[in-house]
């Protein structure tokens, strides 16, 4: 497997705002649209890298790095000028930092913007009081890592959360009314079809909806690199 090199960028606020001057005609034709949000759409990263070390994940950047509020803000504006109405944020780890998460939720509410948004979270940095903050900027779906209902292989993939938590998470979301969907990694070294079982009467008893259920595949042994 070849390996390219990548440069690794400390500070993102330099960084332009992605140029969509190209995507116009696809906005007014609503080529991009979402099963679960049939309007104009589309997507934006605010913060690079992952504080957590899942060992099941191919991203192997670990230096999470934000970009500033005001950096943040231009891009919605690009995308409100352009007629989007509807943002999935792709950062690995939007939540990990609370303190962020409610500067951008106060600056959006605060600008008045009318972003229907969705984001993806973990179960473990989430409360009530931020949730509810999100709901209050236009978060209408929240993704959950929750990988699994088996305690064991949780813990096998270094998650560091609990099926406690996973259901805490689940039971909030529904709480402040927003719409709560899940992955869930399938075929780790400590799978066995009673742990298999676990997920699936997990998935039963919080009428969880899957987004994606991806099968573990190994890759070969490479040295850490930055993105």
């Amino acid at each position: 497997m070849q390996v390219n090199e990548r440069d690794w960028i400390p500070d993102l606020n330099p960084l332009p705002v992605t140029d969509r001057a190209f995507l116009d005609r696809y906005y007014r034709q609503g080529m991009y649209t979402y099963l679960t949000e049939p309007r104009s759409l589309d997507m934006m990263i605010t913060s690079r890298g992952c504080p957590f070390d899942c060992s099941f994940c191919f991203k192997v950047e670990r230096a999470y790095r934000f970009r500033s509020v005001d950096s943040v803000m231009a891009e919605f504006d690009v995308l409100k000028s352009r007629g989007v109405r509807a943002v999935h944020i792709m950062d690995d780890a939007f939540t990990a930092n609370k303190k962020r998460c409610f500067a951008l939720a106060d600056a959006l509410i605060g600008g008045k913007y009318r972003f229907r948004r969705k984001v993806r979270s973990r179960v473990n940095v989430v409360d009530e009081e931020l949730l509810r903050k999100l709901k209050a900027c236009g978060v209408r779906q929240i993704v959950y890592g929750i990988e699994s209902g088996s305690q064991r292989v949780l813990d096998s993939m270094n998650k560091r959360t609990t099926v406690e938590l996973n259901e805490r998470a689940i039971k909030l979301t529904n709480k402040v009314g927003i719409f709560c969907t899940a992955d869930i990694m399938i075929g780790m070294p400590a799978e066995t079809l009673e742990t298999l079982e676990e997920t699936r009467q997990f998935l039963k008893r919080n009428r969880l909806i899957l987004r994606r259920s991806p099968t573990f595949t190994l890759f070969p042994a490479r040295k850490s690199t930055r993105i």
